[in-house]
């Protein structure tokens, strides 16, 4: 978001947050241990060690079953300089993890082979919104995933 908005020049004051909603206060402080224990794994070999016998193997991954019954839900605030808000819920029906990031991947591999798209932005490390512009959103939208809420 913060790289789009620089090279695109939406709004210079912009501010960009992202939090994580948790049901309860144990539910947070577990979320924290857990990211704690994989930073720290990263820099202690024997946790790493430890935590590589509880994940999946190169190569497997969740389930169709799984996949299918996987979800995320999205809620966007956004204030504008005259205090405006707009709350937007976007939900996924599938799992964002696996499948609507090889659709995402694909949509904007073939953005890049589209010879009508508009492709905008300097060389180097482009955001998709930079390069592919509505055209993406468009063609993301056609597939139906998404749905607002």
């Amino acid at each position: 978001v913060r790289r789009s908005n620089s090279l695109l020049g939406y709004s210079p004051g912009l501010e960009y947050y992202e939090v994580e909603a948790h049901a309860g206060c144990m539910s947070a402080w577990l979320s924290v241990l857990q990211t704690f224990w994989f930073a720290t794994a990263i820099y202690f070999p024997p946790w790493k060690a430890a935590m590589m016998t509880f994940l999946p193997s190169p190569g497997e991954g969740p389930s169709r079953t799984q996949m299918k019954e996987g979800y995320l839900k999205l809620t966007a605030l956004a204030t504008s300089t005259r205090k405006d808000q707009i709350i937007v819920r976007l939900g996924f029906t599938t799992d964002p993890a696996y499948e609507d990031t090889a659709r995402m991947l694909v949509e904007s591999g073939l953005c890049s082979l589209d010879e009508t798209v508009q492709k905008r932005g300097e060389s180097g490390v482009v955001s998709p919104a930079c390069a592919f512009g509505g055209k993406l959103l468009e063609r993301l939208q056609h597939q139906g995933r998404g749905i607002f809420y």
